[in-house]
């Protein structure tokens, strides 16, 4: 599962306007005061903090592959989220990067808020991650004196494409190849569908999820494309969670650049 494609698509002007990376783990026993005590590792980046409801926890599972015209053999499990244990939002200064900490779960964000701030890039996303993901594990060795366990990890691309008016929102097809031309004069379009990310083995380790729709924002109507790949580690270390999302950018760049058309190309400054 190790990245190897030497060159990826690149945009100057991507419509990207969040993106996360994340790992689920086994849930150790930690208490409240357990909060401050990763907290403090990364402080000073990070010195905001929010209280949010935890998010519960979710399994990419894959089932034996069905008979011809028998059900999908995949499914997605959501677990419902203990309340004990809330979920912390560590936030910069300037509100553009984001340590989201709950029991089972780490998330680094990057969120392009406001204004024009320029998409960072994966380098400085995942440099932020390894730090709080290094800096957790410091806290789980030292403070819980307890095993990191990854079991789940994800990366998700979300794409803000506006559209001149409300009606642009059926004609999706300007933009990316989601459609087919009956779309073209639907009031509102919703996509979603699911693939299969398969190892070496030839047995699937997860999912690439891309979902689509029109709608109102802050900064008026858009169409909301996003791209998500979740699935288990193939290694259950550390080493084995940085692959699997340098892997999953791998995938999420190489299908949006497919799915890009020659519009969407010009106006987001595709490079290579």
């Amino acid at each position: 599962m190790t990245s190897s494609t030497p060159a990826l698509p690149s945009f100057r002007k991507p419509p990207i306007f969040e993106v996360a990376l994340g790992v689920q783990f086994k849930a150790p026993q930690l208490l409240a005061v357990h909060i401050g005590g990763f907290h403090r590792r990364i402080r000073d980046q990070y010195p905001k903090v929010v209280q949010v409801p935890p998010i519960p926890p979710s399994f990419e599972v894959f089932l034996p592959l069905p008979a011809p015209g028998g059900p999908a053999g995949s499914v997605g499990i959501a677990v419902r989220a203990s309340e004990a244990f809330p979920r912390q939002w560590f936030i910069s200064d300037d509100d553009e990067h984001l340590v989201q900490f709950q029991s089972d779960r780490l998330i680094v964000n990057w969120r392009k808020g406001e204004g024009d701030r320029p998409y960072p890039r994966y380098s400085e996303v995942r440099r932020r991650f390894t730090e709080a993901f290094e800096a957790f594990q410091d806290f789980m060795r030292e403070d819980v004196r307890a095993a990191f366990d990854p079991n789940q990890c994800e990366a998700t691309y979300l794409n803000r494409i506006p559209v001149a008016d409300p009606a642009g929102w059926g004609r999706p097809g300007r933009w990316v190849r989601l459609w087919n031309d009956d779309a073209e004069e639907a009031e509102a379009v919703q996509f979603s569908v699911h693939r299969l990310l398969k190892a070496s083995d030839g047995n699937p380790y997860a999912r690439l999820i891309i979902s689509a729709e029109g709608g109102m924002t802050t900064a008026g109507p858009a169409i909301m494309l996003n791209l998500q790949v979740r699935g288990r580690p193939l290694a259950a270390s550390p080493a084995g969670v940085l692959d699997f999302l340098d892997c999953a950018r791998e995938t999420i760049v190489t299908r949006f650049a497919a799915l890009a058309t020659d519009e969407g190309n010009r106006v987001w400054e595709r490079e290579a």
